[in-house]
């Protein structure tokens, strides 16, 4: 069996997201859509695949460059699209006499393509196409026999003699199917069996009613799919007795930045989602760094959660749950001011941890917005956001930057590496004091910091 991928779509109703990434390079569970459907085909017994490529065809041909699998990968550029009956005639010479799969890049499902493949071989019709159930595409109609009959079903249509159901975008092909396509045009492969139909030829139905398929031709069923994908994966590893249910999803609080968090709970057994939305270009983004250095922290023995999971294309990482209380909360319930000092001594001592066994073995490369910590970013992203976020909106108190400038100059030079002075008497300092005084004046709150 050889294979044809179709890769070479605008991915139109995906942008901006298709403007920095081809569909076929979308990822579910960090792996492309590209790289599991060769997957696939390599388990169902393919021998070869072919890609037809487009738009940024040049990502996708450094990717099949990039990676080596059992069988060959070729790719096939069309300079102009020549849509999914087009380029299955457009590698004609690639083709054998044997029945041939066409699968879509930018679907994400379960299907069993040994089990078409091998439905195909045993009857003597010259296509096969797998269906399913999909209200939003539901088109294509069936006679009680398993034959196709149309493709051009809608909800206004009456009586008829079975539902319409979805093609999947995957499909078997005997040779003969290239007759009925023309060459060297943009042709539909849809037209061609709308042809065939209608001139008496008959084209079998592969109805795959227990499996999971999703187009992911928009964001929402994109990120769906990669939702369901990863939140089913993660509770079948951890959870196997909770893993046919959906979760119940629970909105939590935000954490200073723009992602969304979420505990997802099925049977008391609960997760963490942090979502980050979708990455809106090429690079390293927040979700990356969210994963890398998470990962990290957790390697050196930190006190962070665990990551399961993350796809940082859709902005999903899944983590462990450490419940809900948090030190702000103790505090708060604390009484003994002794007990107080300490849990502020204990949070301090954890920091100092952090800065040294995390910086042991980072990769700056992991970061966002910057590598370095500049005395610029300490002031604008760190101290203007500390007076916006905390002091003005949390606390609602009425502080401009401005009426810090001298502390927060004070600690930008202080935190950067280099000043010998400084460094020394911050790995002495008396542990007795409060690293901060807090001033309550009549409009705001003063933090000076003490010296040793």
């Amino acid at each position: 069996m050889k294979a044809l991928i179709l890769a070479a779509g605008l991915g139109t109703r995906l942008r901006p997201y298709t403007d920095h990434t081809p569909k076929p390079l979308f990822t579910v569970s960090g792996k492309t859509l590209l790289d599991l459907a060769i997957t696939k085909l390599i388990d169902a017994g393919c021998s070869a695949v072919i890609i037809n490529t487009h738009h940024l065809n040049d990502q996708i041909e450094k990717f099949v460059a990039r990676h080596t699998y059992a069988i060959p990968i070729q790719t096939r550029h069309e300079p102009r699209i020549l849509g999914t009956g087009g380029a299955i005639k457009n590698v004609i010479d690639f083709w054998t006499d044997e029945p041939f799969m066409v699968v879509n890049a930018d679907i994400f499902s379960t299907i069993d393509y040994k089990s078409v493949y091998d439905f195909h071989c045993r009857h003597p019709y010259p296509a096969t196409l797998v269906l399913t159930d999909d209200a939003e595409f539901n088109s294509v109609t069936c006679d009680g026999n398993g034959f196709v009959t149309g493709f051009d079903h809608s909800p206004l249509q009456a009586n008829r003699s079975a539902p319409a159901l979805t093609f999947t975008g995957i499909q078997v092909l005997s040779p003969s199917v290239l007759d009925f396509i023309p060459e060297a045009i943009p042709a539909s492969s849809i037209d061609a069996y709308k042809r065939m139909i209608a001139e008496g030829k008959k084209i079998r139905a592969y109805v795959a009613e227990d499996a999971y398929w999703k187009d992911i031709g928009t964001p929402e069923r994109y990120r769906k799919a990669v939702f369901e994908t990863m939140a089913t994966g993660i509770y079948q590893r951890l959870f196997p007795a909770a893993a046919l249910k959906t979760p119940r999803q629970q909105h939590l609080k935000g954490d200073g930045s723009d992602r969304q968090w979420y505990r997802l709970k099925v049977n008391q057994k609960s997760i963490i989602l942090a979502d980050h939305g979708m990455k809106e270009n090429k690079g390293i983004d927040a979700a990356d760094a969210f994963c890398n250095i998470g990962r990290h922290l957790f390697s050196q023995g930190l006190p962070v959660p665990r990551i399961y999971d993350g796809d940082t294309l859709s902005g999903y990482v899944f983590l462990e749950d450490l419940g809900n209380r948090d030190l702000q909360t103790v505090v708060t319930e604390t009484k003994n001011s002794a007990k107080m000092i300490q849990l502020y001594r204990s949070a301090i001592d954890l920091l100092i941890r952090f800065s040294q066994r995390g910086a042991d073995q980072f990769d700056t490369t992991w970061c966002y917005q910057t590598p370095d910590y500049s005395k610029s970013m300490i002031l604008e992203t760190e101290c203007r956001y500390f007076v916006n976020a905390f002091l003005n909106t949390y606390l609602g108190l009425n502080c401009s930057y401005d009426g810090f400038k001298k502390e927060f100059e004070f600690l930008a030079k202080n935190a950067l590496p280099g000043n010998v002075a400084v460094e020394h008497r911050l790995w002495r300092f008396d542990r007795q004091r409060h690293p901060f005084i807090v001033k309550q004046g009549p409009q705001c709150a003063h933090l000076h910091p003490v010296t040793a």
